[in-house]
């Protein structure tokens, strides 16, 4: 059995973050006062400066302005929000459902929303990479197309879109209403590791969370350009425009701005350094199992590692390396347990055969070269234990078959 690490070491950082000791003690000082923001006495003037101060923070990296902003519960409340919110706008200016166009590869937040919407979706294909062809995305567009909504980079295996084309053709294309269509990006996992403006990825509505960037699990934000009008998902005291009735809250804002201007400060370092650390990590895997393959794009996100073995159970590789003390995903925190590897991911490049056999490692902030140098030495020696007892439990079966076919005769 290899020994396990003295310390345990985190590699599911596209699922969730540690804090930035910066975003600990912003939230540490806003835990210690209260008051509605929307009350008129000190209290609550208090609360709607310091809420309002975080908005104008999160607004001046994204270069927008700050009523273009909405606070939520995290990534999932704001891709909800931009579709549900969009379609139906757009069916009560109508009267019809719009057509919506997603890919294969969108976070279940965007495609069960696209699902619930009652609209008419078309799924895009993706090649090897998970990239979007544009033909592809051009032939699926018609008079009827209403919003588009295309993860800036995907959740499981890192691969980055080329958001600026896909506006670029989305500008040109006339609809019935005599707009164009809409267009909606999910860059919770993109904001982690490139700096963007709103007008850098050209699009409509952008979802972020906190959780992907040394924040707080609970705190998502949704840009929503001026202009789109955006029916409320929820309904209550009209709070943010009307377009997310409820109590703002402060804390969310403030984590995600302080997470988002801590990460942003340090990506200049940061991303170079976790790309070398995670090729290492690479190399080490392919010296011990030479037939590994690695999925996605290498030109993708920097932090991620997504590995198929033949032969691998990815679940008990999973547990295994929990019981050594290294943290890693078999796909998405928000896929189902029983769906391993978020198994539509690997059909849609055409790697079905990886079902079942494939992790998803990806490195954070907090990564470090020692948690690196630990991992090269214990995850390859894991992986060989529990290939070999795969191949043990195999040969037992296949003797067991063989006895029982014998003794049935």
């Amino acid at each position: 059995m290899p020994r396990p690490v003295t310390k345990r070491i985190y590699l599911d950082a596209a699922a969730a973050t540690p804090l930035w000791p910066t975003t600990r003690r912003a939230l540490g000082r806003v835990a210690t006062l209260w008051g509605n923001p929307g009350s008129p006495h000190a209290f609550g003037r208090q609360m709607r400066s310091i809420f309002d101060a975080a908005l104008g923070a999160s607004a001046r990296l994204l270069n927008v302005r700050p009523d273009e902003l909405v606070i939520t519960a995290g990534a999932t409340e704001s891709a909800n929000l931009a579709i549900l919110g969009v379609v139906q706008t757009y069916h009560a200016a109508h009267g019809r459902w719009p057509h919506l166009i997603t890919t294969q590869l969108d976070h279940p937040a965007v495609v069960a929303a696209a699902q619930a919407a009652g609209a008419t979706v078309t799924y895009l294909p993706v090649d090897l990479r998970g990239r979007v062809s544009l033909d592809a995305l051009r032939d699926a567009l018609t008079p009827e197309t209403g919003l588009v909504s295309i993860i800036a980079a995907s959740n499981e295996l890192g691969t980055i879109q080329p958001l600026r084309a896909i506006a670029s053709l989305l500008a040109r294309h006339g609809t019935a209403t005599g707009h164009r269509p809409l267009f909606h990006t999910d860059a919770a996992q993109l904001a982690a590791w490139q700096r963007f403006t709103a007008a850098q990825l050209g699009a409509d509505l952008i979802t972020l969370s906190a959780a992907k960037l040394g924040g707080p699990v609970s705190a998502g934000l949704l840009f929503v350009r001026r202009g789109i009008k955006l029916a409320p998902v929820l309904h209550g005291g009209g709070q943010q425009a009307g377009r997310r009735p409820g109590t703002e809250d402060v804390a969310a804002a403030v984590g995600l701005s302080s997470a988002l201007a801590e990460t942003w400060h340090r990506l200049p370092l940061l991303v170079p350094r976790i790309r070398r650390e995670r090729d290492r990590l690479r190399a080490a895997i392919t010296s011990t199992f030479p037939t590994a393959v690695f999925h996605g794009d290498p030109d993708g996100l920097p932090s991620f590692l997504v590995v198929s073995v033949p032969g691998l159970d990815a679940q008990a590789a999973a547990a295994a390396l929990d019981a050594a003390g290294i943290a890693v995903s078999t796909g998405a925190a928000c896929t189902s347990s029983s769906d391993v590897f978020a198994g539509q991911a690997l059909r849609a490049i055409g790697q079905a055969e990886a079902v079942g056999h494939t992790l998803r490692i990806t490195l954070g902030h907090h990564t470090t070269r020692r948690e690196i140098d630990g991992t090269c030495q214990v995850f390859p020696r894991v992986l060989r234990q529990v290939l070999d007892q795969s191949t043990r439990s195999r040969a037992i079966l296949r003797v067991g078959q063989q006895l029982a076919r014998r003794y049935a005769r």
